[in-house]
């Protein structure tokens, strides 16, 4: 209905309204998270402009990136960018080309290529199977997902939005408090004689297997608009 990126109308404003006419079809949990992607009462929608790079907010973001950090060779590496921000028209320069993306929607084409890096986790184990995967992106694309995830986390956490099973890396959010409970729950169990199952899991690759319209409506839902967010998805 939302189309594979989550920004296809008039169905993703509807769903984001609450106003979706929800087939019949689906089944009860779809239906459930379909009715979840309202946006609170109270939770305004930021704009394109409110997302777009102030020259302070590029001057600073950059200014902390490590300029070993690599990227995908094709493109422009992190010294680069950060070399910008000590001239005036370069910073503008580069600010409008990290802006116009976030504020129209797309990806321009040189972001699209990603190069595969293995990195070792056990040294002198050279086996692909027992290395870890990660994706060089160019950088600017990159840093335009640090934005949009700052931006959606203080909007966030600035109208309370946080679900209580969030536990630790955020305010007041503590993960001490997710063994707290599960310490309880299975002294309850025992006390009381109940059957308990508890599984421990760890999802495999749980980044690779994300749906890109649900997860772009779940950061929607927060007040994002879908912009930014179809910026970063037409690359993944």
């Amino acid at each position: 209905m939302c189309g594979n990126l989550g920004n296809l109308e008039p169905a993703t404003t509807q769903t984001l309204q609450g106003t979706i006419d929800i087939p019949g079809t689906l089944d009860f949990y779809t239906k459930l998270m379909i009715q979840a992607m309202k946006i609170p009462e109270g939770v305004p929608t930021l704009t394109t402009k409110d997302m777009a790079w102030t020259k302070e907010d590029f001057k600073q973001s950059w200014g902390k990136q490590n300029t070993q950090t690599l990227c995908e060779s094709s493109q422009l590496p992190f010294s680069h960018h950060v070399a910008n921000t000590y001239h005036k028209q370069l910073l503008e320069v580069d600010m409008t080309l990290h802006t116009i993306p976030f504020e129209m929607g797309f990806a321009p084409t040189p972001w699209e290529p990603m190069t595969d890096f293995e990195l070792l986790k056990k040294l002198g184990i050279f086996d692909v199977g027992l290395m870890r995967t990660i994706e060089l992106m160019a950088a600017q694309y990159n840093m335009n997902n640090k934005r949009l995830g700052r931006t959606a986390m203080r909007h966030t956490e600035k109208y309370n939005l946080l679900p209580k099973e969030q536990y630790g890396s955020r305010k007041r959010h503590k993960s001490i408090t997710c063994l707290l409970n599960k310490v309880i729950i299975c002294y309850v169990s025992r006390q009381v004689c109940l059957l308990l199952a508890l599984t421990s899991n760890d999802a495999v690759k749980c980044y690779d297997y994300m749906i890109h319209n649900a997860t772009s409506l779940s950061i929607q839902v927060v007040g994002i608009p879908h912009q930014p967010i179809t910026a970063m998805f037409a690359v993944l």
